[in-house]
């Protein structure tokens, strides 16, 4: 028996799967480099903007040390509490290099326990300006450390109690205060500068 003919139904037409053309491809790879390189830069930048405000951050400290530094060994200048009369040994404030009234190095002398002697850590103090550091020699021989690097400038102007200048060749015995001024580079290799500037009390000189 011969069945009736099987009408095929027709199909749909399959859809042909498309990669992506060239032109397509070439934008994508250029918006990618676009925001990578985007992505780079920002990083790059902060960064540098890190490194930058850590240097200027460890300068800010360093001159911060420096002023208390000096202020203590200002404070306790020429301390004499056991009468030391040799002149070698006598507790006192000198400029040892500068201008008429501007000293780049100072060097204290004191007495501070009392024992007739300089000999003590602090009691034979240099500060100085050094192959663009700021150096302290904190008794007689001894190796000075580095309080501040880099710096570009340290002086030190002696004044009476009424603000005039003594100058730096004397023995100083008209001083009353030490104005103080040190510059250091904002960050490495920067043309800009911190400049920090205050007035130390003599109190021993009275």
């Amino acid at each position: 028996m011969t069945g009736a003919p099987v009408e095929r139904l027709n199909s749909p037409p399959r859809r042909t799967r498309r990669g992506f053309t060239i032109a397509e491809l070439l934008v994508a790879f250029t918006l990618l480099l676009v925001v990578s390189g985007a992505a780079t830069s920002l990083l790059l930048n902060t960064a540098r903007g890190m490194r930058t405000q850590r240097e200027i951050t460890a300068t800010e400290d360093g001159l911060r040390t420096m002023q208390q530094t000096v202020n203590m060994v200002l404070w306790s200048a020429a301390a004499n509490p056991g009468r030391i009369v040799t002149s070698s040994i006598l507790p006192r404030l000198e400029g040892v290099t500068g201008t008429a009234t501007s000293c780049s190095r100072i060097r204290v002398v004191s007495d501070l326990n009392g024992d007739k002697d300089v000999s003590d850590p602090l009691e034979d103090v240099e500060l100085y300006l050094q192959n663009q550091a700021v150096l302290g020699r904190w008794s007689a021989g001894a190796t000075a450390d580095t309080i501040v690097a880099p710096a570009s400038a340290l002086t030190f102007a002696f004044q009476t109690a009424t603000g005039g200048s003594v100058a730096c060749a004397t023995s100083m015995p008209t001083a009353r205060r030490v104005l103080v001024t040190i510059e250091a580079p904002r960050r490495s290799g920067g043309t800009q500068v911190i400049r920090r500037q205050w007035t130390a009390d003599l109190r021993n000189f009275q």
